[in-house]
């Protein structure tokens, strides 16, 4: 089933005001869109799935705003 990236990590960022909960929603995004990447077949999902977790490990509990700001950008574009 197609997802709408874009607009789910727009939603996510507009009812979500804290980073555990911005991540925690990501996550599940994410865990959809590799589902569906798997159904496929493609043999490199793995390896990008690893750095997207790394990722959202970090927008749950980052250092700083800027590192939750990259993160954050980072997922969306990579799942996009």
């Amino acid at each position: 089933m197609p997802i709408n990236v874009p607009n789910s990590s727009i939603d996510i960022l507009n009812n979500h005001h804290d980073y555990a909960s911005v991540g925690q929603e990501l996550d599940v995004l994410a865990g959809r869109v590799f589902d569906n990447a798997k159904l496929c077949k493609l043999d490199y999902i793995p390896e990008i799935e690893a750095h997207v977790l790394d990722s959202l490990h970090i927008i749950k509990a980052p250092s700083n705003d800027a590192e939750f700001v990259f993160n954050v950008t980072i997922v969306d574009h990579v799942l996009t």
